[in-house]
């Protein structure tokens, strides 16, 4: 079922969850990607397939990570128990946590879950630490139209430059705005922290 995933980890959560007793309990350290790209969908439907309840929390590598030597360690910590029923599970995320390494003692203390109720609707686990941030996505959500996925946000189209010549990259889009203002406004929502929430 999880081989379309292309990564060992989501076999092996597939068959952890097989062999499991119910109300079992079973937490996996990953990579972070499995919370929100689409190869990883399958991993995040057969743990919703699978259990009760699901808590996920994310991690980032910098300015500090969980595991020294490791280079871009993003890390999920995923939690669940085996479901007993074919009911639907409950979901409860965390922000997306960076922190600096003098943090690190405090770093799982403080780490707080918020219930999800999005996640049917983005086909991810959003990464969000308070009912505010919450209500925002949902009110995202309840927009006539949605944006795609994006990485960066300029107001001026990049400098690219390909073979020493100046040129465009392939991968670029535009959005048009009636006003400056709006444009502007556009601009600080993009480049906010929101990337990192869903």
């Amino acid at each position: 079922m999880t081989e379309s995933a292309g990564n060992l980890y989501a076999l092996c959560l597939e068959r952890s969850l097989a062999i499991q007793k119910d109300m079992s309990r079973l937490g996996m350290i990953v990579q972070q990607p499995v919370v929100s790209t689409k190869r990883m969908k399958v991993v995040r439907d057969l743990l919703f397939d699978n259990s009760t309840i699901i808590l996920s929390s994310t991690f980032d590598d910098r300015p500090s990570k969980l595991f020294n030597g490791i280079h871009h360690a993003r890390i999920a910590i995923l939690l669940c128990q085996k479901a007993q029923s074919s009911r639907q599970p409950e979901l409860f995320v965390s922000k997306y946590n960076k922190w600096y390494k003098e943090e690190r003692p405090d770093l799982f203390p403080c780490l707080n879950y918020v219930f999800s109720k999005q996640h049917g609707n983005l086909a991810v686990f959003p990464k969000i630490g308070s009912s505010l941030e919450s209500t925002m996505i949902q009110k995202l959500l309840a927009q006539k139209m949605l944006l795609g996925h994006w990485f960066t946000i300029t107001i001026r189209a990049p400098r690219f430059f390909r073979d020493g010549l100046e040129s465009s990259s392939t991968r670029e889009s535009t959005m048009n705005f009636a006003t400056r203002q709006t444009r502007n406004q556009a601009f600080s929502i993009l480049n906010s922290s929101l990337f990192y929430s869903i």
